[in-house]
């Protein structure tokens, strides 16, 4: 099988490649005399390979005093197999199981005894589970707890482990079990090795606290279409079909504006601008937004640029810069479709101005009070 190694050590170091040539070069150093063979005439060495293996003997009479010694027998604390009795009474499974069994509270629990049908059994006065001719060991409620001390605190192993080494055991929802052991073990939270990216810190926009200073803007689009109405209709455009969201960041003032998805930079623009004036916001000196091309739009940019408004663009999975305003979408939303429900023959532009009322005059977590109070 071999024969391309009698000429290896003569070949041309040209005709190799560079493992070849560092294993040629280990080699010249001995002096090697290289022969082939043939596999069907080299019998002597291919026996030494081929033996049979020797079976195994049924263990005599002169190594059994061996055997005894090799074999251990766990013996359970008395302590712990009375707090392990009393438990079965206790735990609303295996109550049910001794009652099934025909045991009683007031008899005890027997030494031994089976019953047919039943895939449990009590032996040398415990309750076994029988799972493939296999006995496990019943663990009631009150005691699971110090068993998971018992098999977790030595060295703190992790879930899959313990859960297998558990597995001999009848302990209901002992998955669930082990992972709220060890989540709320206090040595495993402090010593853990750490296999996630580390957190970053969260980075909000940091804005004066002046009311209307900076306002962040975001869509909500695929609404039901509807005729336009005033005061939002501008000339050109019969209906509405999304709403263009406003929260003060100082104030966490909203500010609701239907419109139409066609809307261009332009009509926005002057949709806002009515806006404002009516709701005597005034024009912003920075817009929170993201990267909607409206908001990239040239019109958009130099309109703002003229009237001094900083544009600051979010990027997206960046919820330090507009999540505020992401939720509050949700809330609007929410807000819209029980309308939507209760009365689905009113547009639901019916519902924006009362709606709008109603944010601005509920309470705010971040500024402990209502819009309205805090303005």
């Amino acid at each position: 099988d071999h024969r391309d190694l009698h000429s290896f050590p003569t070949r041309r170091s040209s005709d190799l490649n560079m493992r070849m040539v560092h294993a040629l070069v280990y080699l010249s150093q001995f002096d090697l005399h290289v022969r082939h063979y043939l596999g069907r005439l080299n019998v002597v060495l291919d026996a030494l390979s081929r033996l049979k293996a020797i079976e195994q003997t049924d263990v005599s009479s002169d190594n059994e005093l061996e055997h005894i010694l090799l074999t251990t027998e766990t013996i359970m604390d008395p302590e712990f197999k009375d707090r392990l009795t009393v438990g079965l009474w206790e735990d609303p499974k295996f109550s049910c199981t001794l009652t099934l069994l025909g045991v009683t509270k007031d008899g005890g629990i027997p030494q031994n005894l089976e019953r047919d049908g039943v895939a449990f059994k009590i032996q040398d006065g415990l309750l076994y589970h029988t799972v493939n001719n296999q006995l496990r060991l019943c663990i009631p409620s009150g005691v699971v707890q110090e068993v998971l001390s018992i098999a977790h605190d030595p060295f703190h192993f992790g879930i899959e482990r313990l859960y297998h080494e558990l597995n001999e055991f009848c302990i209901p929802r002992l998955k669930k079990r082990l992972d709220d052991y060890i989540i709320h073990c206090l040595t495993c939270q402090h010593n853990r090795t750490l296999r996630d990216r580390p957190y970053g810190e969260l980075q909000p926009i940091r804005t004066v606290s002046i009311p209307y200073h900076t306002i962040a803007m975001d869509f909500i689009l695929a609404l039901p279409v509807i005729p336009a109405v005033s005061p939002w209709k501008i000339k050109g455009f019969d209906f509405f079909d999304c709403i263009m969201t406003q929260s003060c960041k100082a104030s966490r003032k909203s500010l609701l504006l239907p419109g139409h998805s066609t809307y261009s930079a332009k009509e926005w623009a002057q949709v806002c601008m009515i806006m404002w004036l009516l709701t005597d916001w005034g024009i912003p000196r920075g817009i929170i937004s993201d990267r909607d091309r409206k908001f990239l739009s040239d019109f958009w940019k130099g309109t703002f640029w003229m009237l001094g408004t900083k544009l600051l663009l979010s990027t997206a999975w960046h919820p330090q810069t507009d999540g505020a305003l992401e939720r509050k979408n949700q809330t609007v939303e929410i807000a819209l479709r029980y309308q939507a429900s209760m009365h689905p023959d009113d547009p639901w532009s019916n519902s924006i101005i009362p709606l709008q009322s109603a944010l601005n005059n509920a309470w705010t977590a971040p500024i402990q009070t209502s819009p309205n109070e805090y303005v």
